[in-house]
């Protein structure tokens, strides 16, 4: 005849096995403990900027753009250098591929170049006006650098000059589903 355990002690076992978990993430995650890697390819910005100082408008009709909204849709801002070269408006493309690949879901990013843009150039532009994120008020780039703005109106993501649009497709392809 075998013995089996006591109910309490089978209870138990079950209890700590399901409870195990979340208390090493709880000992970990309020010790500070933080992933050497993550796997966005932008830069997180810590803490996200609010939007909601900034007034943006088309530079086509003067219409607002507002960054906030429930379609759950993302804004892509690029800053582009005045005097654009052959490969910065090679990279405009490739952002403009970035967004058809997102299949279905391409109408959920909107993508704009902000002021100023150079002449010439084939994408739907905003002016900026009012109290601008930290990350927006930097002095522009030689080569084009991207942010992304959640559908809540925060400044979240921060591309510089020279990254992988590679990244920017992943870190989109994760987030607009």
């Amino acid at each position: 005849m075998t013995r089996s355990a006591p109910p309490r002690l089978t209870l138990g076992l079950v209890a700590a096995a399901f409870l195990a978990p979340f208390l090493i993430a709880a000992a970990l995650r309020f010790g500070g403990w933080q992933p050497h890697q993550t796997r966005n390819y932008g830069f997180l910005l810590d803490p996200p900027q609010p939007m909601s100082a900034v007034v943006a408008r088309s530079a086509t009709d003067g219409r607002v753009w507002v960054f906030e909204n429930t379609e759950q849709a993302w804004t892509l801002l690029a800053r582009i250098p005045p005097h654009c070269g052959v490969e910065c408006r090679a990279l405009l493309e490739t952002l403009q591929r970035v967004r058809t690949a997102l299949g279905r879901h391409a109408g959920r990013l909107h993508p704009f170049a902000i002021d100023p843009p150079p002449a010439g150039l084939a994408w739907p532009v905003l002016h900026l006006e009012g109290t601008l994120p930290e990350a927006l008020s930097a002095a522009p780039a030689r080569l084009p650098e991207v942010w992304l703005v959640d559908p809540h109106g925060y400044l979240v993501l921060r591309y510089p000059e020279g990254f992988d649009p590679n990244g920017l497709r992943r870190d989109l392809s994760r987030l607009i589903k």
